[in-house]
C-alpha cells in the first residue's frame, strides 16, 4: 500500500473511533451502562483493519526481500553471461572476479583468480577509458571504480571494437589529398629548344608523373601544358611525405639541353574535409612554393 493511502486509512479509523466512542462516553455519563456497546462494532473493525494492515505490511516486506534476492541473483547471472568482458581488480591489480566472456574470449587462460592482471596486460588504471590491442583484437576498456568500507575495487568492461577500429583506420587511410603540380617556367624553358627537345621534354614529364601516380591508387589529369592535378589517398601520401617528395629530384634529371633542366613546384591540399577544400589548400600551397622560388613541395 502506498504511503499516502496508508496514512489516509489510519485517519479514517481514528475518525471512526472518535465518532463512535464520544456518543458511548456521553451515554455512560448519563447513566446508560450499555452505552459502550455502541462503540464495539467500530472498535472491532479498527482492530481487524490494524491486524490486516500489519499482516499486509509484513507480507510486503517479506516479498520485497525475496524480490531483492532474486534481482541480485539475476544481476549476477546477467553479469556472468554478459556479451562483454567484465573483470574486477583491487587497488594492486589483483584479479578478483571475471565473467565467462572475459575468460573465454579475452584472457583465454586457466584459472586467473588472484593473479595480477596489470603484469599481463598493459592496462592504465588511471584512465576512465582506454583502447588496448590484445591478441589481434582491439578493445575499448571502461573502468568503474568502487570504494566502500576501505575496499578500493575497479570493474572493467571490455568492448570489442576491432571492426570499428579497422573501419576507422581504413577511412583515415583513404582520405584524399589534392596535388597541384606545376612545371616551373615551362614556356621559358622550352622557348629556345629544338622541336624534338620540346617533344622529348613533354613526354619525359608525362612519363615521370604517370610512373609517380602508378605507385599509388590515385588519379592524374593534365590541366595545361605545364600544370597537372592529382588526387592521392592518405595511405600513399604518407609514404610520399616520408620520402620528402623524391619526384622533385627525379624531375631535375630531365634535361632540356646542356644548361636547363626541369623542376616542379607542388602544392598539396592535405587533411581537408572535402575535395573542394583540398583543391583550395593545394592552390594556396602552390602559391607559397612559387613565392619561395619554386622547385619544392
Amino acid at each position: 500500500m502506498k504511503p499516502k493511502k496508508h496514512v489516509l486509512l489510519w485517519v479514517l479509523i481514528a475518525l471512526l473511533l472518535i465518532f463512535t466512542l464520544l456518543p458511548s462516553i456521553v451515554l455512560v455519563f448519563r447513566g446508560t451502562l450499555y452505552g459502550l456497546l455502541f462503540s464495539v462494532p467500530s472498535v472491532v473493525c479498527a482492530v481487524l483493519i490494524a491486524v490486516i494492515t500489519g499482516y499486509s505490511n509484513r507480507h510486503f516486506i517479506r516479498y520485497a526481500a525475496q524480490l531483492n534476492e532474486v534481482c541480485e541473483r539475476t544481476e549476477l547471472e546477467a553479469l556472468k553471461n554478459l556479451p562483454q568482458g567484465m573483470c574486477v581488480l583491487n587497488d594492486r591489480g589483483i584479479l578478483l572476479h571475471y565473467n565467462h566472456c572475459f575468460e573465454q574470449e579475452i584472457i583465454s587462460r586457466a584459472d586467473m583468480f588472484g593473479r595480477n592482471l596489470l603484469d599481463i596486460m598493459p592496462i592504465d588504471p588511471s584512465l576512465p577509458e582506454q583502447e588496448l590491442e590484445w591478441q589481434d583484437r582491439t578493445y575499448r576498456i571502461s573502468s568503474l571504480p568502487y570504494h566502500e568500507d576501505g575496499a578500493e575495487l575497479t570493474a572493467y568492461l571490455w568492448s570489442d571494437v576491432t571492426e570499428l577500429s579497422e573501419l576507422k583506420a581504413e577511412f583515415e587511410a583513404s582520405r584524399p589529398s589534392v596535388l597541384l603540380i606545376l612545371v616551373d617556367n615551362y614556356e621559358d624553358l622550352i622557348q629556345n629548344a629544338k622541336e624534338s627537345a620540346k617533344l622529348e621534354t613533354s613526354v619525359a614529364v608525362e612519363k615521370l608523373l604517370e610512373n609517380f601516380i602508378s605507385q599509388t591508387s590515385g588519379i592524374l589529369r593534365r590541366l595545361k601544358n605545364d600544370r597537372f592535378i592529382a588526387v592521392i589517398e592518405e595511405r600513399h601520401m604518407e609514404k610520399i611525405i616520408k620520402e620528402k617528395f623524391r619526384i622533385l629530384d627525379e624531375a631535375r634529371a630531365i634535361r632540356v639541353d646542356d644548361k636547363n633542366y626541369v623542376t616542379f613546384s607542388i602544392g598539396v591540399g592535405h587533411g581537408a574535409a572535402t575535395l573542394q577544400e583540398g583543391e583550395q589548400l593545394a592552390a594556396q600551397s602552390l602559391d607559397m612554393a612559387l613565392g619561395r622560388g619554386g622547385d619544392q613541395a
